[in-house]
């Protein structure tokens, strides 16, 4: 990423500036009757801090579309993005597996590293000539579900969790959970101004009481106050998990902490922690999964789905030519035929002389001649 700033800080900035509006951001902030949550080109809901980052872009905005996609999404649909107009960060976590050796044992333990990325987006209103597939041009004009904001409709959401989860009893005016006896106090509902009030209150205790021992396990839950640190954090994964539920529902959530003194505190938190939002979203959509029976995911957030890369053909393999060095073929040896050797004289007596009778190998008996020249010679003698 060119941006020196980091994508937590990134995401800060963004929080930090809708408190400085007066926005509480894990608010109901999104738009529209027919979505409550902003989508996906794929059509699934976003998750974590993005559920309220790009709902808040929408609502400041003024979007009415849920549908978020990268350029090269709304280029596939045949569109293109109107000109001037700015993307906006979607969030994810990029996962990395690792091995390190234990020193002492000497065996490999496998390790898991995550780190936040971003990649910009655009809603569908700042595009043009766009085709939505039919699955998601069915999803996005859906009507409302019957039902949504009553009681039927918020019940169903929590009924596989009230069975697993703690108990509720309804008393006093306050609303808390109490972590070592699993319970959960609650007014009695007909305290409450509307269905809507009730049930975002009991979504937040039930957010705290996922952290539980038996639960999620998470370390903040009853160990500190409101305002010293771990509960701040506490507080926060409530705050967004309860949004997130009542908005499920298709409940608004009533705004009774807006003050000043609220906002400057969470303000202050924040500032501080850069990672603090981040983090908070993320055990926020780890509690609503667990409240809901899904399976949440550990890593948050996920990148959007990017198409197989086409296998390259193998590489034909070029064999390296092993050339044998030549050895210089050898010529056939013939054996040279010894030249017959002149036919020797064996000497009988002293020197040569005329008329001497010598016995010559392979001729026999022959006689001595003299030439006139002076030399002598032998002639065969026949019979």
């Amino acid at each position: 990423m060119a941006d020196r700033k980091s994508t937590y800080d990134r995401v800060t900035d963004s929080i930090l500036g809708m408190l400085d509006k007066g926005i509480i951001p894990w608010r109901k902030p999104w738009v529209g009757d027919s979505v409550a949550l902003p989508l996906r080109a794929t059509g699934t809901p976003y998750r974590g801090i993005n559920v309220w980052t790009l709902g808040f872009t929408a609502m400041e905005q003024g979007f009415t579309s849920p549908v978020w996609a990268t350029f090269k999404q709304i280029k596939k649909w045949g569109g293109s993005v109107q000109k001037g107009q700015k993307g906006s960060d979607a969030v994810y976590f990029d996962i990395k597996d690792y091995e390190v050796i234990d020193e002492a044992t000497g065996k490999a333990e496998k390790k898991r590293s995550f780190f936040l990325r971003f990649h910009s987006v655009f809603n569908l209103d700042q595009t043009k000539y766009c085709e939505l597939p039919a699955s998601l041009e069915e999803l996005v004009t859906q009507p409302k579900a019957e039902g949504a904001g009553t009681d039927d409709q918020c019940e169903a959401l929590i009924s596989d969790f009230r069975k697993i989860g703690p108990k509720v009893a309804h008393k006093g005016n306050s609303a808390t959970y109490n972590p070592r006896a699993d319970l959960c106090t609650m007014p009695s509902k007909a305290s409450f101004e509307s269905t809507s009030g009730y049930y975002s209150t009991l979504f937040h205790e039930y957010s705290h009481s996922t952290g539980h021992s038996s639960r999620l396990d998470r370390k903040e839950v009853g160990t500190e106050t409101f305002g010293q640190g771990g509960y701040g954090k506490e507080e926060l994964v409530a705050e967004f998990s309860a949004s997130y539920l009542s908005a499920l529902a298709g409940i608004d959530r009533e705004t009774v902490k807006n003050s000043a003194a609220y906002i400057q505190h969470w303000r202050k938190a924040i500032e501080a922690d850069s990672r603090l939002v981040v983090q908070a979203a993320a055990s926020a959509q780890k509690a609503s999964d667990f409240i809901l029976g899904a399976e949440g995911t550990k890593d948050g957030d996920k990148p959007e789905p990017k198409a197989p890369k086409a296998k390259k053909p193998a590489k034909k393999r070029r064999r390296r030519k092993t050339t044998k060095k030549k050895t210089a073929s050898k010529k056939p040896t013939t054996k040279k035929k010894k030249a017959s050797a002149k036919p020797k004289t064996k000497k009988s007596g002293g020197g040569l002389a005329e008329g001497k009778i010598v016995k010559v190998e392979g001729l026999g008996d022959c006689v001595v001649i003299k030439h006139p020249d002076g030399g002598f010679g032998i002639r065969r003698i026949e019979g």
